[in-house]
């Protein structure tokens, strides 16, 4: 049907199957059953047993070994009589007279087509993908998370220890947290879109972004508040900016060798990421992102998928805090949060994550990319550039960040090469404009 999931098909294309579950909550999917010649029966309400007991129900998911036959009889049962029971399945009751149909029990599925289900599945199809992990207590509403990578993770945890009092109407409900030999965090669940579903499937209203980017500099307002003066900020932002850029970079070229060859033009000069290295120094220097003062509190990855909207309340949480800026704690660049902002909104971070741009190579080792965003994106970007930015230095200092953002995270995409490339397109279109504006 489109809006389910499942992770344990069967590739045995002689076999017609109908994948169920079984399920006391039967209100919303179709049960069915075999009679005792061994055909498909879907039951109506009336047939239904009241008092809670399990039925096989179908989850969504069905393969045909005809596909012509049952295209067939579905066509005549869409054009035919209705009654109680949807076309689609009086076709498979018809294809089972004729063809067996198995009913197989899967438990491990994921459904898509309902909206108070929908973020609760999508959390879960993402923990087969990520290190993370994340378990639900669907009785209390309550998400508890953890982490292969522990450390890092205690990271996030003590963020959340230590985030100033003001932030909370901000963040989700912590029920229970702990940094110590295996840090979890349990927390209330929350069944409202991100802002990287918002914005790169266009579900939110132009005018309702002036809101959400007016909510966020009320969050970035508090953390100024708690700014402090310090001699180790600049030593800090040189370690993030410099050499943990270098860093990533020297892993994506060990990964990835060809990527030394790969370029781009920008205003008669060719940029890679060997150019990249050479000048990196004078690039961070030049447009003073080591100049700074003082540190503030930061959230260190506040970019539009760990921040989520809820637009009948207009309400904002955020969520995956970093917890570390050069040094563990959650003080920071405040101008990292902009730039991770900017990456967002300006530079298409969530299309790209989202397969939603094409990458071409020449002969030459010429990288070209198109992203896929169009007026509807622009616009949210200018909105948010109007609420966040009002001095034109401060602006280009954070759009100088976000090109070392992306040239960092080329590492961590490792899977996904045609990701990568996008990514360091991006990258070095950015750094090339901050380089020549600099210079």
């Amino acid at each position: 049907m489109a809006d389910t999931l499942i992770s344990n098909t069967t590739s045995d294309s002689i076999k017609s199957i109908v994948y169920v579950d079984s399920r006391i909550d039967l209100y919303r999917w179709t049960s069915v059953i075999k009679d005792r010649n061994g055909c498909i029966r879907t039951l109506s309400d009336r047939d239904l047993q009241s008092g809670g007991f399990e039925q096989s129900v179908c989850v969504g998911v069905f393969m045909f070994s005809n596909s012509a036959l049952f295209a067939k009889l579905l066509r005549l049962e869409t054009y035919g009589l209705r009654d109680t029971i949807e076309p689609f399945f009086r076709a498979i009751e018809n294809y089972s007279i004729r063809l067996p149909v198995e009913l197989e029990l899967t438990n491990v599925w994921h459904d898509f087509g309902h909206v108070d289900s929908y973020y609760e599945a999508k959390l879960s199809f993402q923990n087969l993908r990520h290190f993370n992990t994340l378990t639900y207590d669907a009785a209390r509403g309550l998400v508890t998370k953890s982490s292969e990578k522990r450390e890092e993770f205690r990271h996030q945890v003590r963020w959340f220890k230590q985030v100033p009092n003001e932030i909370a109407p901000f963040l989700p409900r912590i029920y229970e947290l702990d940094d110590g030999a295996s840090p979890f965090i349990t927390m209330e669940m929350l069944s409202i879109p991100t802002l990287s579903d918002l914005y790169v499937n266009k579900r939110l209203d132009l005018g309702a972004w002036f809101n959400v980017a007016t909510k966020i500099q009320a969050i970035l307002s508090v953390f100024s508040n708690y700014n402090f003066q310090t001699a180790l900020s600049g030593k800090i932002s040189y370690e993030v900016y410099v050499e943990k850029t270098r860093r990533r970079i020297l892993r994506f070229l060990e990964q990835s060798p060809e990527a030394h060859c790969l370029w781009l033009e920008w205003s008669g000069q060719r940029f890679s990421l060997g150019k990249v290295l050479a000048s990196l120094d004078d690039y961070v220097m030049t447009v003073g992102l080591c100049s700074l003062s003082a540190l503030s509190p930061i959230h260190g990855d506040l970019c539009f998928s760990n921040l989520l909207y809820n637009p009948r309340t207009r309400n904002i949480k955020i969520i995956d805090p970093r917890g570390e800026f050069g040094l563990p704690g959650i003080n920071g660049d405040p101008r990292y949060d902009r730039a991770k902002l900017m990456h967002s909104y300006s530079s298409h971070y969530d299309l790209i994550i989202s397969e939603q741009f094409e990458v071409e190579i020449s002969q030459s080792g010429s990288l070209l990319c198109n992203v896929y965003c169009d007026e509807y994106h622009r616009s949210v970007g200018k909105i948010f550039n109007s609420v966040l930015f009002r001095d034109l230095a401060d602006y280009q200092q954070c759009d100088s960040i976000q090109a070392l953002l992306f040239l960092s995270m080329l590492p961590l995409h490792c899977d996904k090469p045609q990701r990568q490339l996008a990514m360091l397109f991006t990258g070095l279109k950015l750094y090339a404009r901050n380089f020549l504006r600099g210079g």
